[in-house]
């Protein structure tokens, strides 16, 4: 018996074609929940990104962010957190204040870049946010660092050992811990909540979204997933502006 869905953002859960939450999928969030199915948010964003696209208007269970870097109960309180070791922090400060290139520091509730360019605000536009603020770095807990460049030979020389490197769009880089992904995230809420990893299961379209395939009961591919999470998955779904999710529940009759 399913007693937990976790949900990828983009691609999976919000389209950009409307910059929202469909209405299929509130709908479904909805009947879930009235079925007392948890139903959490696993995601790659931080949380101001979530609250600036209205995400966090809907009553979610619980959030694994920052690819499982952090995790947050419904009243937003910290169950889990794998921040960057200070170390690779250190690495970055430099760079960072001497604007090598633009470069965005995540926290819990804040995040900030360095300067802002042509580059940032294109990405930005085209995943339905805006760049944050022009900010310094304070000495606070980063649990995230993301590198817009075309510089590669810039990024390749940094040294970040307790982190890894994660391109995700054009001359766009996430750099987290090492050791984590989704899966880190998704435990922490089960334990949370006392769920069983027999009674989850995930939706989502991305390569960061093969772990936590691979990690749930059941795991659903959409069908604008990249190759790999559909071979990761145990069934794929419509497109996710095809009502994906909706059939996807329907078929495996959890509503």
């Amino acid at each position: 018996m399913i007693k937990a869905i976790f949900f990828d953002v983009d691609g999976t859960l919000f389209s950009h074609k409307i910059a929202a939450i469909s209405q299929s999928n509130q709908k479904c969030i909805s009947k879930l929940q009235q079925k007392g199915i948890k139903v959490f948010i696993a995601t790659g964003r931080a949380l101001p990104e979530l609250e600036y696209m209205k995400v966090t208007d809907i009553p979610f269970d619980g959030y694994a962010l920052i690819n499982g870097q952090l995790t947050i109960n419904k009243e937003k309180e910290v169950i889990y957190g794998s921040p960057i070791d200070q170390y690779d922090i250190n690495q970055i400060i430099e760079p960072f204040n001497n604007m090598l290139f633009p470069i965005i520091l995540i926290e819990k509730d804040r995040m900030y870049i360095n300067y802002v360019d042509d580059h940032v605000i294109d990405i930005e536009t085209r995943i339905s946010s805006i760049p944050p603020k022009v900010d310094k770095y304070h000495g606070d807990t980063i649990y995230q660092m993301m590198f817009y460049t075309k510089n590669l030979d810039a990024v390749n020389k940094l040294d970040l050992p307790h982190c890894r490197k994660i391109n995700w769009f054009d001359e766009a880089f996430d750099i987290l811990n090492k050791d984590g992904d989704k899966t880190n995230g998704m435990i922490a809420l089960l334990e949370h909540y006392h769920i069983s990893k027999d009674e989850v299961m995930a939706f989502g379209d991305g390569n960061n979204d093969v772990e936590m395939i691979k990690f749930a009961k059941i795991g659903v591919a959409m069908g604008n997933a990249t190759e790999a999470c559909k071979q990761a998955s145990d069934y794929v779904t419509s497109d996710m502006d095809d009502d994906g999710i909706y059939k996807a529940l329907k078929h495996f009759n959890i509503i």
